[in-house]
């Protein structure tokens, strides 16, 4: 067992692990919604799902009998019991369950176990189970940990999945198959028929496991990994469909065998230099085979229509993956599926007449698939904020980017409407008058979500429908309401939405209160009053019990947090001992990491006005007093940052040839010629990079930038993309260098112009935008320009940080 579950007592570990059970059998819920041609995979007399503690004769372990029965567990398991805090639930003898077994306790059976039906550990909690004797089940999913003294027998599938937990079995195991997936396993193989393990499987057990399982286990959309480069794709099985098939007594095996040359068949399906007469003769073949084939990058256009003759629904999926509109559109289209919807949704060539078929569709489920395109027609959204099913007008509220499309007069329809679409409808852009109507009516949640909307509407460029001084008065109005649960707190986000003023007025009345999250207001707050007030609390609680140093860690996480604060950050660790590093206890370094290692403190060219060299000095004379190398964790955000030549001369003395600190060198941005030059000496070993930088030293300050940009070494190249000392000409080269990261830096030179940064940036995607920075101009220029939604957002939220200020 893992370190992170052995410091947690099981009730907690319960806890955490039904709500990712709840997340993960919902995926593996719409992955069984999936048609296909094999038969239904539900049983047709279910059996109940009995629970480990109510059953007849299992009862808790206490005081000594409780440690005599812990100490009859051998074996890897044994970690579970450790903690003798842990519930231990137990049965003396043979155990029959008449039916299927959940399972979230640690339990202990003395005798044999006999399961008439399946067993599954992680469907309310994390199981974990202990047969000192034989144990006999149907199916078993195992996401926690089972050990069988004996025999384990299964009539179908023993599926186990997870490393911080073990499978182990003393005796044999029996089944028609066992799936490892990421597991401890320790076992002797009896009788079966199929064993796949995700580590060591013999390429015979997989061609069996090929032509005895049903193929939607290694096919799916969600599962299988095609390669466009060679035959040998990653096949794997889908642990959340074997789930679901456990939890729904559902199928895993095919009715009649596959075809002993399946495996063949295969390779040829999957390979890329296959013919499409070859890959044309296969399809229908076999489920497996058409599903492979559908699978295939850059299919070929001629296998569109074969393979939507099989109505193969897997096939399909893939179909709809690279031609929506041949499957989805027309005489010949094929009936949709939640899962065939989301696909065509997926697909950014989709066109409008499918989108209008989905949305029409009688199926809920179908029309919530089309709520998760923020690329859809004002029209569609309309249609769906109006639709009859009350699950599909929340879904498309939900969507930020489309309910901000509603109008004023949609807006108003729902107002009246259903628990759950008013909380949604929170996170549409209303007005002063329609946030008042609606407050009285959400639901904890609800006023949370408001809160956000209105704190992303002062600070993240989000479209507003509020006038001047509205924010503060709704904001208070949802402060008012005290709504404060265990689970929402929205007192936060509608504080940091309030002006400064107001927010130093109601500070001290909230935290009293206690209904104010201190760590939200002090990354958050544009209040210059409000953070001086926050450092100074985190500064007279610190540094004996340091309660409060975390407080300072995430001050220094504030995008406009001053110098004055950041310079008493530092000069208030350096009467501080350094830390010790095997604690986990806050402390101040931590507190520094936080405040260098903030982006949006640095301006990289060393102008501030934030990490300014005056407060970089003083990190750097602090680093140089404790001694700390460039591997340090609190060192190494500093050196991210933009430090002056100066002060890489300083950390040169005490460092040295050091290759952590060469490789630091190479990426400042104001490093001199002769500091970079040694980096680069020291870092790379190649020769013929080597070979060219001897060269090039030997050349004047006129020439040297020129000819490391014109090395053959991309790495050189980049070094120089960034230097103002370049020619024009040589600029120009690097913008349209092969190596996407040359041109990335070369776009970040100061020479270069606000015209071709513009165009430069139009072909970033947007998690290159946010890094480029852009300024106000040029992400006007850059709205100007047929983009996306979410496009448009990202360049509302750049924009809005542009113009934040302190209050």
């Amino acid at each position: 067992m893992s370190k992170f579950l052995k410091l947690f007592p099981s009730a907690l570990i319960a806890i955490a692990a039904a709500s990712f059970a709840d997340w993960s059998l919902s995926i593996a819920s719409a992955q069984v919604q999936t048609e296909i041609k094999a038969p239904i995979h539900t049983a047709l007399h279910a059996k109940e799902w009995l629970t480990a503690s109510a059953l007849p004769g299992v009862r808790q372990l206490k005081g000594e009998e409780r440690q005599a029965q812990i100490k009859r567990v051998t074996g890897q398991i044994a970690y579970n019991f450790e903690d003798a805090a842990t519930r231990v639930m137990f049965h003396d003898g043979d155990l029959v369950v008449d039916g299927n077994l959940t399972n979230n306790e640690l339990l202990i059976v003395s005798g044999n176990l006999t399961i008439k039906g399946n067993y599954h550990d992680y469907q309310d909690g994390i199981g974990v189970l202990v047969v000192l004797g034989n144990m006999q089940v149907d199916s078993l999913y195992s996401w926690g940990a089972i050990s069988v003294e004996k025999d384990l027998n299964a009539s179908g599938m023993i599926l186990t999945v997870y490393n911080d937990f073990t499978f182990e079995v003393s005796g044999k195991v029996n089944a028609r198959a066992l799936v490892i997936s990421d597991k401890s396993a320790d076992y002797t193989r009896g009788e079966i028929e199929v064993v796949l393990s995700d580590s060591d499987s013999e390429e015979t057990d997989k061609a069996i496991a090929y032509r005895t399982l049903l193929p939607e286990f290694f096919t799916g959309t969600s599962i299988l990994e095609p390669s466009a480069d060679d035959a040998d794709w990653y096949l794997r099985f889908d642990d959340g469909l074997g789930e679901a098939r456990v939890t729904e007594e559902g199928e895993f095996f095919r009715s009649t065998l596959g075809a002993i040359d399946l495996p063949k068949h295969m390779q040829t399906a999957m390979d890329p230099e296959s013919s499409v007469s070859a890959l044309k003769a296969l399809i229908g073949k076999d489920p497996l085979l058409t599903q492979l084939i559908a699978a295939r990058p850059n299919l070929p256009k001629a296998l569109y229509a074969p393979l939507q003759a099989q109505g193969d629904a897997i096939a399909n999926q893939w179909l709809a993956i690279v031609a929506p509109n041949l499957v989805l559109k027309g005489a010949n289209a094929m009936r949709l599926s939640p899962a065939l919807a989301e696909k065509a949704v997926d697909n950014p060539s989709t066109e409008t007449a499918v989108l209008e078929r989905i949305a029409a569709d009688a199926d809920p489920a179908i029309r919530i698939a089309l709520t998760k395109r923020d690329e859809l027609p004002n029209a569609l959204i309309n249609q769906l904020a109006a639709d009859p099913d009350a699950d599909v007008r929340a879904a498309v509220l939900n969507n930020v980017m489309l309910a901000a499309e509603l109008d004023g007069k949609a807006i108003d329809a729902r107002l009246s409407d259903v628990p759950a679409v008013l909380d949604a409808l929170a996170i549409a852009k209303l007005n002063a008058a329609q946030m008042r109507t609606l407050l009285p009516k959400l639901s904890p949640a609800g006023v949370s979500t408001l809160a956000r909307r209105l704190q992303s509407e002062r600070f993240d460029g989000w479209p507003s429908a509020l006038k001047p001084g509205e924010h503060d008065a709704i904001a208070i109005a949802i402060l008012d309401r005290r709504v404060d649960t265990s689970s929402y707190r929205p007192s936060s986000p509608a504080f940091l939405a309030l002006s400064a003023a107001e927010q130093l007025k109601r500070f001290d009345a909230l935290t009293s209160a206690r209904v104010l999250e201190l760590d939200s207001v002090a990354s958050g707050t544009r209040s210059l009053a409000l953070m001086q007030k926050l450092w100074a609390m985190a500064q007279t609680q610190s540094p004996d019990g340091r309660s409060l140093i975390a407080l300072g860690a995430k001050l220094a996480e504030n995008p406009l947090l001053p110098e004055t604060i950041a310079l008493e950050m530092v000069a208030y660790a350096s009467t501080l001992p350094k830390p010790d590093p095997d604690s986990y206890e806050d402390n101040h370094f931590d507190m520094l990491e936080d405040l260098f290692g903030n982006d949006d403190l640095d301006r990289r060219d060393g102008s501030g006005p934030l990490l300014t060299d005056k407060l970089l000095d003083a990190g750097v004379t602090l680093a140089l007093k404790h001694r700390l190398g460039p591997d340090d964790e609190f060192l190494q955000p500093l050196l991210s940052c933009s430090i002056s030549s100066e002060l890489i001369a300083r950390l040169d003395v005490q460092f040295g040839n050091s290759e952590d600190w060469a490789l630091s060198k190479i990426s400042m941005p104001r490093v001199n010629r002769e500091q970079l030059h040694c980096g680069l000496t020291r870092w790379y070993d190649d020769s013929d990079l080597q070979a060219e930088l001897r060269a090039i030293a030997k050349l004047p300050d006129a020439g040297y930038w020129d000819a490391l940009a014109k090395a053959k070494a991309p790495e050189l190249r980049q070094a120089a993309a960034t230097r103002p000392e370049l020619s024009a000409a040589t600029l120009q080269k690097l913008l349209k260098d092969e190596n996407v990261d040359v041109r990335r830096y070369a776009n970040g030179n100061p020479l270069v112009t606000t015209a071709q940064r513009i165009a430069l940036l139009k072909l970033e995607d947007d998690n290159a935008l946010v890094y480029a920075k852009p300024s106000v101009e040029e992400l006007d220029a850059l709205l100007q320009a047929p983009i996306t939604r979410n496009r448009r957002w990202v360049i509302w939220r750049l924009r809005a940080q542009a113009g934040w200020v302190l209050e």
